[in-house]
């Protein structure tokens, strides 16, 4: 109970005692006409007693709802508080977890001037690089133009009257050893294919024949790689050498021959003007890529290799196919010259290159 509420029980209880203890002295000894004029002096004398205690009674009341409404602000400044309190230990528990992201943005901040350090460092070495670069590409370009007389021209080491075994080079960017002939067609001669006993499968896969496989001393293919590298260097021409089991002889012989790089498929790119007995077969295949088994280039809706079983430069299928499957008898899938009208399978080849200045 509040003490303003007790505080007005205790002044009516006073006011209740005096006015009783009056009646209780005086109420037997008094007539009615005594007893209203003591009513009225006892009233009087009363509200005399009674009066201060009412205005203190007022002032109490005033007192207690000043002091009900402090205790209603006190209220709301406990709930004030503990939101506070649960809002600082919140703030509290984030702390941590603050202190960690600062150090990790000090490390990130760290990091970021440690790569822009390494970044100065490089563009100073880039820039170091550009400047040698410029240097050596100087003096390169100054060697070239005093050597530009000395390099020899000739792709081939095959010499005017060599049938060996040589070496070739490509402006002294590549050797390789070569097989040089001088009795079939005069001297100076490279040969790039030859088929002669069926020892060598030539059903292979692309790698094989752009690197090129075989024994040189015997069958072999040279490689498209390195005949892209020999006639592209300087002017070749083709000469292609036929024999078949009845001992006859045939030969075709092309004065411009040229191979593309492997970005077109070693695409057979030009043979020049045609001379010869054997006939014209190769002329239809100018343009066509090689084929292999693995890589199919021609026009045809089928792989002419995988039909055929060799590689060659298909178009859809062939006029002539010197890598076809090697046979002593006739046979569709054999070495094929279309042109020359033999009934007996060709059972030797041999196609040779040669720079056009010799």
């Amino acid at each position: 109970m509040r003490r303003g509420s007790v505080l007005k029980m205790n002044i009516k209880l006073i006011i209740f005692v005096i006015c009783a203890l009056i009646e209780a002295i005086y109420g037997d000894e008094l007539s009615c006409a005594d007893e209203r004029k003591l009513g009225n002096t006892c009233g009087k004398y009363c509200y005399r007693i009674v009066k201060p205690l009412l205005q203190h009674l007022a002032k109490m009341s005033i007192k207690e709802q000043e002091f009900e409404n402090l205790l209603k602000k006190v209220h709301e400044q406990e709930i004030i508080i503990k939101n506070l309190q649960l809002e600082n230990a919140r703030f509290e528990n984030q702390t941590p977890l603050l202190s960690a992201c600062k150090s990790e943005l000090a490390a990130k901040d760290a990091l970021i001037e440690y790569r822009k350090a390494d970044i100065k460092s490089l563009e100073s070495d880039i820039q170091d690089c550009k400047f040698h670069a410029r240097a050596n590409i100087f003096r390169l370009e100054e060697q070239l133009k005093t050597k530009d007389n000395s390099i020899d021209p000739k792709v081939s080491s095959c010499s005017t009257s060599s049938s060996d075994i040589e070496e070739a080079k490509v402006y002294n960017i590549k050797s390789f050893a070569v097989s040089c002939d001088s009795r079939l067609a005069g001297s100076g001669w490279t040969v790039i294919q030859r088929r002669q006993d069926g020892s060598v499968d030539f059903n292979r896969k692309w790698n094989e024949y752009r690197l090129g496989f075989g024994q040189i001393q015997g069958e072999f293919f040279m490689g498209l790689e390195k005949l892209h590298l020999l006639t592209s260097s300087q002017p070749h021409e083709l000469y292609i050498y036929l024999r078949n089991i009845a001992n006859e002889t045939r030969f075709a012989r092309y004065d411009y021959f040229l191979i593309a790089d492997e970005t077109e498929s070693f695409r057979l790119q030009s043979l020049g003007n045609y001379t010869g007995n054997a006939g014209h077969s190769l002329f239809s295949h100018v343009g066509s890529k090689f084929s292999t088994m693995d890589r199919d280039n021609d026009s045809s809706d089928f792989n002419c290799a995988t039909e055929w079983l060799s590689g060659w430069w298909y178009k859809s299928c062939y006029d002539c196919n010197l890598n076809g499957v090697y046979k002593d008898v006739s046979n569709n899938d054999g070495i094929k010259w279309l042109t020359w009208n033999t009934t007996s399978s060709i059972s030797f080849v041999q196609m040779m290159i040669r720079p056009k200045s010799l």
